[in-house]
């Protein structure tokens, strides 16, 4: 797929407006202030989990660049044929790019292609501004020909990398960019937008925006995606907990043969779910619970394990996630965890079962 056809589908349905911008207010705040000293260029590193909004942020800050109507707040006018390219995907100084080899890689082709467009002459507001997703994925040829892009800017451009993880992206990319991280957005706001947005009645919105795991886009894209989710990793953490190791190893057989993001939104869900029986060992507040409907499974669990275990076992799941990304192999990473997991449970008050799959 062409840069541009990565753009528009990328760019599609995204607000371009910071006012739109779901949380990161530091962030944002930030970035109005580089507008308005006219000091923006270089290079910026967005990293935290999918969905918390990374990608909206990045188009929010290159259609400001790019507007010819730039407000007084420092964001675009959202009107203009410049922003409505840009939400379309389709303007010519705002260019994305995503892993498309074979292998789910930014590639060394798709670097210089890049670095071939920033040579060219920018339109009215003199800005180029290149959004590179998932650049944890990108090859050690990619990174190192990107890394010349960075030391040796073309004229006005800007690089708004997007990562998940800090760690995967290469130390010598780090240094030479402005680093934000993007945290998951309070419940609290996530409910304000939703009612805002969509016009959800206060329970529906609470509900979804819990499920959301503080992602604005796993929130607002509705809860069909975040159901499935959840209920397939629910699905995972009783095999861990019940299922004979036989069973777990063809589990995680199947994982290995899966899409890699689908096991990395499974694994993510799983970390939530996790994250509440953590909670409820520690704490027993459901208040603190972010899947509080399913309280019923998930805090007998919290009730059997001692804190110290659960907290372990969580930094098990969080380090799988970072394996499977690290390209090692996933069925070994997730026998790992998952067994990790098991034993922390068992070697406490004997096995625990999940009374239902379903959520």
């Amino acid at each position: 797929m062409s840069a541009k056809g990565q753009a528009a589908r990328k760019s599609e349905g995204r607000p371009v407006r910071f006012s739109d911008v779901v949380g990161h207010a530091r962030a944002v705040a930030w970035l109005r202030r580089a507008l308005a000293s006219g000091r923006a260029g270089g290079a910026y590193l967005f990293y935290g989990p999918p969905g918390v909004g990374k990608g909206t942020l990045a188009l929010a800050f290159a259609a400001a660049l790019t507007c010819p109507h730039r407000t007084d707040e420092q964001e675009a006018c959202g009107r203009c044929g410049g922003c409505r390219a840009a939400a379309r995907g389709q303007h010519p100084d705002i260019t994305w790019i995503e892993p498309h080899s074979e292998a789910g890689n930014v590639t060394i082709e798709q670097i210089r292609d890049l670095r071939a467009h920033l040579s060219l002459s920018a339109g009215a507001s003199g800005w180029k501004v290149a959004i590179i997703d998932r650049a944890e994925r990108m090859t050690l040829q990619a990174a190192n020909a990107l890394l010349k892009t960075l030391e040796e800017p073309a004229g006005q451009a800007v690089l708004v990398l997007l990562a998940g993880e800090l760690a995967l992206v290469p130390e010598t990319i780090q240094s030479r960019c402005l680093r934000f991280y993007l945290a998951p957005v309070p419940v609290s706001d996530l409910v304000r937008e939703l009612e805002a947005r969509l016009g959800l009645p206060p329970e529906e919105a609470r509900a979804r925006a819990a499920l959301a795991g503080g992602c604005p886009g796993r929130a607002l894209a509705g809860m069909e995606g975040v159901t499935a989710r959840r209920k397939a990793a629910l699905g995972w953490m009783q095999e861990a907990l019940d299922a004979p190791a036989r069973e777990v190893d063809r589990l995680a057989k199947a994982a290995d043969q899966a899409d890699l993001a689908q096991v990395d939104e499974t694994l993510s869900a799983m970390i939530w779910l996790w994250r509440d029986v953590a909670a409820w060992s520690w704490t027993k507040r459901p208040d603190l619970m972010i899947n509080s409907d399913l309280r019923d499974h998930l805090a007998p669990i919290g009730q059997k394990v001692a804190p110290e275990k659960a907290v372990s076992a969580l930094e098990a799941l969080l380090g799988a996630r970072r394996m499977v990304s690290e390209y090692t192999s996933r069925r070994l990473t997730l026998n790992w965890a998952w067994m990790t997991l098991r034993s922390a449970l068992k070697a406490e008050k004997g096995p625990v079962t999940l009374a239902a799959r379903s959520g």
